[in-house]
């Protein structure tokens, strides 16, 4: 009967739904570090922050690197080689995983915060508009079904980083309407000033174009 054929063919669309939903993406792979790793990590994060530091005391701008498999490695031993760095998550996201690919950054967790924690993930655009470099997401998915972001914003909003106050606000707005990273910062190591000039991303790698502008507190 007809009825029998759309309560069937209703059950397919549900089972293969719940499927896609709760489906990893391919492309989904963070690594999993062993204790016997961290040093060797927290080493090169060391090193890439001495370079950094070189760099800008230097007057040329310059061009900064990061190989996406270098992130993930960063991100999946965060707690270990940089303690500060467990803020960086709410408590029912974990197993973070990044991809870039040309114009936009793809960042992807596993949701323990709902039943068969599923896997959601994000596609945001990368521009630099004005002061900032901007963020702003163009695509969300949960599992390997999209999530129309009109349905999904009024929750995308309330990702926003928390208030801080002074220069130490880093973050400000969310990604719907935009997270704003504000272009002109300062470096923690010797208080130097840089302005990032440009962000480009491309398959697996993302590259900063960063200005130095000298020492924070300059004589005049």
């Amino acid at each position: 009967s007809r009825g029998m054929q759309a309560a069937l063919i209703l059950a397919a669309v549900t089972l293969s739904t719940a499927w896609l939903t709760f489906r990893t993406p391919a492309w989904y792979a963070p690594p999993r570090v062993d204790a016997g790793e961290h040093q060797r990590l927290r080493d090169g994060l060391q090193t890439t922050a001495d370079e950094f530091t070189q760099l800008l005391l230097g007057r040329e701008p310059f061009r900064l690197e990061f190989a996406q498999t270098t992130l993930n490695e960063w991100l999946a031993a965060r707690e270990h080689i940089w303690p500060a760095a467990r803020r960086l998550l709410p408590p029912d996201w974990h197993d973070p995983f990044v991809r870039f690919v040309p114009g936009h950054i793809e960042i992807a967790a596993r949701f323990v915060g709902a039943p068969g924690e599923p896997i959601v993930s994000m596609s945001l655009a990368v521009s630099v508009e004005g002061d900032d470099v901007v963020l702003r997401a163009t695509g969300c998915r949960v599992g390997s079904v999209p999530a129309p972001l009109c349905l999904v914003s009024p929750w995308l909003r309330r990702l926003s980083p928390p208030e801080s106050e002074g220069e130490s606000r880093v973050l400000r707005g969310n990604v719907v309407d935009g997270l704003h990273i504000p272009r002109r910062q300062v470096w923690w190591n010797g208080e130097r000033l840089f302005q990032t000039r440009d962000v480009r991303t491309a398959a697996g790698v993302i590259a900063l174009d960063i200005e130095p502008l000298g020492p924070k507190h300059q004589r005049r």
